[in-house]
């Protein structure tokens, strides 16, 4: 009796689980619409134009009214979505068929808020909090940007003992609460904070100024507040000063002339892209070829403070030393030069000679650039150069205050003979024919060491007697000359001799 009694219960037992089951089995289906807009929702029933459907929310029968109503007879229409319409919808038919449950949530986009601080100012050093609350459907995620456009992560265990910056997020039900704490906050915090929420349907923001006062500081690359700037003869020397300032700064320099020798001519600060920079900047202009430098300073001023921002040491350099050169060898085809410029604590080292060379008889002039190593050295090839002629050197060395003097020489080339073809004229030889002299009889060649020699003494009378005069002739010029007194000599022997 028992045991079949036991059998019964556990057949009821799993014939009401069965049914159970296939009840909640049916799909819920979630629809999710943004408020304030119209949603239509169909009734999948089998149904004819007489059939009757009603619509449940929540298994409650729904009341119709303006904002509410059937559409097409079967489906239902709700407009100007809100909070309440949230809720589970099933339509029924008169034969008492029901459709799958849709649940419906209506959702919305993120509305944000800051609470803004009584107090807009505070002072370097104090502590900073600014709270970011978001509702929306979903519940928005909210997130707080530096003024550097840089995210702050939300504070855990590990970081909210260390970080200056703390993000800390409380959530109540859709809405979202998110405070940042800054301790302490810095000068570098001065400026605009960005707190975003953003879900599903659309990203908002809104920004915080977190305005900090202070007092100026240096904003320069340079970590040294003595800066030393080069001055040198005719050149003009600009000196920058920047401050960062909340208030924004005056710039005061100090002094405006020293020994009469220099004026120093300065801008009033102006302020950089709308920021708390201030720029201010000065000109060195030397009245009086003595001055040799001086130290300036500016200075940045707020009511919080004033601050040393640069001293500037002002030195006045020189150009290089002459350059000392010595030709140290001929080749066939250019002069090489050895070439050094002596070392001077007053004048920065040069990188650069400068060379000019010419022949002393011509109009053409060679000049160029050569570098030097750092110790003032180098070997320098003179190219171009043509035989038996005499070369004005001159060079010069290179530095930021200018070129030195100018060393100058005087050097022959000797009988070098270049290897490369030149356009210079044909020199004619000392062996002249009778063709010279409208005769086909040729000059025999006894005779040439005597006038070879007769010629050399001619040159050496013509070089003095055109040096005396202050002429030049060329060289092509001199042995034309030669020529002339090699054969009237040569006419006067023969017109002895036949006498």
């Amino acid at each position: 009796m028992l045991p079949t009694l036991k059998l019964a219960v556990d057949m009821l037992l799993a014939i009401f689980l069965m049914a159970f089951s296939v009840d909640r089995s049916r799909a819920v289906i979630h629809i999710y619409a943004a408020s304030n807009k119209t949603m239509v929702l169909e009734c999948p029933l089998n149904k004819t134009a007489e059939t009757q459907i009603v619509w449940l929310k929540n298994n409650q029968t729904l009341k119709f009214n303006s904002r509410i109503s059937l559409f097409e007879k079967h489906g239902l229409k709700i407009s100007a979505l809100n909070y309440d319409d949230d809720g589970e919808y099933t339509c029924v038919s008169g034969d008492n068929k029901t459709s799958e449950p849709k649940q419906l949530q209506v959702t919305s986009k993120p509305k944000i808020q800051i609470q803004e601080p009584f107090r807009k100012h505070v002072r370097e050093g104090v502590n900073v909090i600014r709270k970011c609350r978001s509702h929306g459907i979903p519940r928005p995620t909210v997130e707080w940007f530096t003024n550097r456009h840089q995210r702050v992560n939300i504070s855990d265990n590990s970081t909210s003992q260390t970080a200056r910056m703390k993000v800390v997020e409380t959530i109540d039900g859709n809405t979202t609460l998110v405070t940042l704490t800054i301790s302490p906050v810095l000068y570098s915090d001065n400026g605009v904070f960005t707190c975003i929420a953003s879900n599903r349907h659309s990203t908002v923001m809104e920004s915080s100024r977190v305005d900090v006062r202070y007092s100026p500081k240096m904003t320069s690359l340079f970590n040294t507040t003595t800066r030393v700037v080069h001055w040198w003869e005719k050149a003009v020397v600009n000196l920058t000063c920047t401050a960062d300032g909340n208030p924004f700064p005056t710039i005061t320099w100090s002094p405006e002339a020293e020994d009469g020798d220099s004026v120093l001519n300065c801008s009033n600060e102006e302020r950089i892209a709308e920021s708390t920079i201030a720029r201010s900047n000065c000109w060195i202009r030397s009245v009086n070829s003595s001055y040799q430098g001086g130290n300036y300073s500016c200075f940045a001023e707020n009511n919080l403070g004033k601050t040393l921002v640069h001293s500037f040491v002002v030195q006045r350099i020189y150009p290089p030393p002459p350059v000392q050169f010595r030709l140290a060898e001929v080749t066939s085809k250019a002069f090489i030069m050895e070439v050094h410029v002596p070392r001077d604590d007053d004048s920065p080292p040069p990188r650069y000679v400068k060379i000019k060379y010419r022949a002393t008889t011509g109009n053409f002039k060679h000049e160029f650039m050569s570098e030097i190593d750092e110790n003032g050295n180098s070997n320098i090839s003179l190219p171009g150069i043509l035989p038996r002629k005499h070369y004005e050197i001159s060079m010069a060395a290179v530095n930021k205050a200018g070129y030195g003097l100018w060393t100058s020489t005087i050097q022959e080339s000797g009988d070098m003979l270049p290897t490369t073809t030149t356009t210079t004229q044909k020199i004619p030889s000392y062996n002249i024919t009778k063709n010279d002299h409208n005769s086909s009889a040729q000059v025999n060649n006894p005779r040439n060491a005597s006038s070879s020699a007769t010629s050399s003494w001619l040159s050496v009378i013509l070089s003095l007697v055109l040096t005396a005069a202050g002429c030049q002739l060329t060289f092509h010029e001199k042995l034309v000359f030669l020529r002339h007194c090699d054969f009237l000599l040569d006419f006067k022997k023969n017109d002895f001799n036949e006498t």
